[in-house]
């Protein structure tokens, strides 16, 4: 993926990983890209997520209804549910981060089966990057 990014391989992942980036801030991305908000029906039980724990949200994002599933005893996002309803993130292991509740755990579901999964063990923020972790797997110039 860092290679893709730097020399445009395939068309498909780098649209995957844009979509990745813009997305990175979570919710503000979509507060911020959005202009239509809906609070949805109480959600059903499944799988992954009990119902009655959690209310659901939603916006509008370039045809695609995005769903926001949030804890009610916390207010923390469980579950962001996007792509016309088959990719789901589940958010999990919140901690506590200079002020700001991270979750630690990400699980991405696409279609119904695990696609990804990202664990943490530390995140840190305004930290300083060396420019030189972006030329690590850079191609040689031909």
């Amino acid at each position: 993926g860092i290679v893709n990014l730097t020399t445009r391989q395939s068309p498909q992942l780098t649209a995957s990983l844009t979509t990745v980036l813009d997305r990175v801030d979570g919710i503000r991305y979509f507060l911020a890209a959005c202009d239509t908000f809906f609070v949805a029906a109480p959600v059903p039980d499944d799988s992954i997520l009990p119902g009655k724990d959690i209310v659901r949200a939603g916006c509008v994002l370039k045809g695609d209804t995005i769903l926001f599933d949030v804890f009610k005893k916390t207010n923390l996002l469980a579950r962001r549910i996007e792509n016309k309803g088959t990719r789901s993130f589940v958010f999990e292991n919140y901690k506590n981060v200079q002020g700001h509740r991270m979750p630690f755990h990400v699980l991405v579901y696409d279609s119904g089966r695990k696609a990804s999964e990202y664990q943490w063990s530390a995140i840190t923020f305004d930290e300083k990057l060396d420019d030189a972790i972006f030329e690590e797997n850079r191609p040689p110039k031909q």
